[in-house]
């Protein structure tokens, strides 16, 4: 555990008389987890109080991860355009922090955090005449490390705090309800390694309860801890004239689309935040607004305060201001957000306007449509289906016109150097180490629209750099593969049932698809091959290794990508045979080329043809 205090000197006090601003996140704090937000458990009586004394807002974070979020609401920028979005990303010079803003404003500026990602390691002490970094401890911890310089605390000031309880690994001081913990292994904490997050795994329900009951518990140590910190200020003077911002960054996965912990996926779980802002004399009580995002804070509280956002980049969140000193006024229902993953763990985007959403995702593969009306735990997807066509055309053209608008704006990405203990810690909370120098970014700067089809183009894929002949086991196949795939192995990598990847198209409209692999069932299995949508082959693969040839002649080909489908006629799993590999596996593919000019002597048999 690391303790570290900055300190520096402000500018000339020139703020007298404005409101001060305490602005408090809650890491990981899913808001469907919150009585305000309809949660049958009492897990923050506290925050509901301040709720019920201010507005609240159905939170939307730009993105599943801590370092990313942050530097969102803290700059108002969406994390496409301030590129603080992998482990080694740091916030750039650029990226103008709420705290330098309030300070040249004469505000005296103080934070205190538990998480490793916003500390000084990564820049966000910016604009902070003290920060302080608790390394990891509890929220009532950090209230304790923080209250020496809240003596010291003269308005008007700018107080930000990051709690960090409901992170893994969950192992709370209480129950949600306040009351101790019972004894026995319903009690025992869930670990980092237990929940085993990236995989996709049947978790058994003991976790899963355990899981969410000490989960529940880490908000409710919190939400004590908000209650006190909202005290102290308050016997100090402090809460006058006082905008409170509370949120979360991210929310949590709990085994609802297969795995636990977040920054890897984009459902509603890591993306719902709960935003509750309380002004008394400035914010009507008892509002409840539609969407808002993270990014919207800061543009929100410039206006509150009444300071000019004068030159500089220009803001991508909306000011609520108006929303707020208004008896009648709502969120825009139509507003589209865009929440952005391009991190170690996981690559996506998510598209949410209206009812629709729209889930594109890399590690694993997802194209995916939800109605959120009808389907708000997102276990239907309605991608290809009539009544949906019109929805996702129009959510697919605004996933890249946004994508597309940020990143043309994006902002030179900056790169920190991790210490031996920064990156020891991150580890503990689930994080691997940092790499050493940049890692490319898997979505480019500028994307297409995603094919209208099930499986296939996400809208991302590298066009013009792909080959028309891929091994399997290959470093970059990552690249080139969709949906269905397991890791690589010696010699190839397994498919699922179904499976897809792109290759470049041929280099001459007869040559044949080549697919190269092992059956290692017991028995032939039937195979379907499918270019660009069109069957292409059909065929029985015998027991052992096989060389399968598919013309394409006739099948209108792309010039950038050619999309390739497989389709077996059963699953095998390996358990079912007396080994202890549980998979449902597809076949084992060692390569898939389409076959140079001259090979079309290459066997395309009767038995192999369509």
């Amino acid at each position: 555990m690391c303790f570290l205090v900055l300190s520096g000197c402000g500018p000339v006090a020139h703020g007298e008389g404005r409101d001060n601003v305490v602005v408090v996140v809650i890491d990981t704090l899913r808001r469907d987890h919150l009585a305000t937000y309809g949660y049958s458990r009492d897990t923050a009586p506290f925050l509901d109080e301040l709720a019920r004394q201010g507005a609240v807002f159905q939170g939307v974070t730009p993105a599943p991860w801590t370092k990313s979020a942050t530097a969102s609401l803290l700059t108002g920028l969406h994390p496409l355009r301030h590129q603080t979005v992998d482990r080694i990303d740091r916030l750039p010079d650029a990226a103008v922090t709420l705290a330098e803003r309030l300070r040249r404003e004469g505000y005296h500026t103080l934070a205190a955090s538990a998480n490793g990602w916003i500390s000084p390691a990564f820049a966000f002490d910016r604009g902070f005449e003290t920060f302080l970094f608790r390394d990891s401890v509890k929220a009532r911890a950090l209230n304790r490390a923080l209250l020496p310089s809240l003596d010291r605390l003269r308005p008007p000031f700018f107080l930000y705090v990051h709690y960090i309880d409901p992170h893994l690994p969950y192992e709370p001081e209480t129950g949600w309800d306040g009351h101790p913990l019972p004894a026995g292994p319903g009690s025992r904490p869930v670990t980092v390694a237990e929940v085993d997050a990236p995989h996709f795994l049947k978790r058994s329900p003991e976790l899963l309860a355990r899981a969410r009951d000490l989960y529940d518990g880490e908000i409710r140590g919190t939400d004590d801890a908000l209650r006190e910190l909202v005290g102290q200020l308050a016997r100090r003077g402090l809460m006058k004239r006082t905008i409170l911002v509370v949120t979360a960054d991210h929310g949590e996965e709990l085994g609802e689309h297969g795995r636990m912990s977040h920054g890897q996926t984009v459902y509603q779980e890591v993306l719902q935040v709960p935003l509750v802002v309380r002004a008394p004399g400035r914010v009507l009580p008892g509002r409840r607004f539609g969407r808002a995002s993270l990014t919207d804070v800061v543009p929100t509280l410039l206006d509150l305060l009444g300071i000019r956002r004068s030159g500089g980049l220009s803001l991508d969140g909306q000011s609520l201001a108006g929303l707020l000193a208004s008896p009648d006024a709502d969120t825009d229902p139509e507003r589209p957000f865009l929440s952005h993953l391009d991190f170690v763990d996981g690559t996506g985007l998510a598209l949410t306007q209206g009812r629709w959403k729209l889930v594109l995702g890399r590690n694993p593969y997802r194209k995916e449509l939800f109605d959120l009306d009808a389907d708000p735990g997102e276990k239907r997807n309605l991608l290809g289906s009539p009544e949906a066509a019109a929805a996702f055309s129009r959510v697919a053209a605004q996933t890249r016109d946004l994508y597309d608008r940020y990143s043309r704006a994006g902002l030179d990405r900056s790169t920190a150097a991790l210490d031996a203990s920064l990156s020891q810690s991150l580890a503990s909370l689930g994080y691997a180490g940092g790499p050493s120098d940049r890692r490319p970014r898997a979505i480019p700067r500028r994307i297409q629209e995603p094919g209208p089809s099930p499986g296939g183009r996400l809208g991302w894929e590298p066009a013009g750099a792909l080959q028309s002949c891929l091994r399997m086991d290959q470093a970059d196949s990552g690249r080139y593969l969709l949906a269905g795939w397991y890791d690589a192995g010696p010699g190839g990598r397994w498919s699922d049932r179904r499976a897809s990847w792109v290759l470049a198209p041929p280099g001459q409209p007869s040559s044949p698809l080549i697919l190269k692999g092992e059956n290692y069932r017991p028995a032939p299995v039937r195979l379907r091959v499918m270019v660009e949508h069109q069957q292409v082959l059909e065929t029985e693969v015998p027991c052992g290794p096989f060389e399968l040839a598919a013309g394409v002649a006739g099948v209108p080909l792309r010039p950038d990508t050619t999309l390739v489908e497989i389709e077996t006629g059963s699953a095998y799993v390996p358990a079912h045979h007396g080994q202890e590999d549980q998979r449902s596996l597809g076949l084992f593919f060692s390569s898939a080329c389409f076959a140079p000019s001259g090979a079309g002597r290459l066997p395309v048999g009767p038995s192999l043809a369509p």
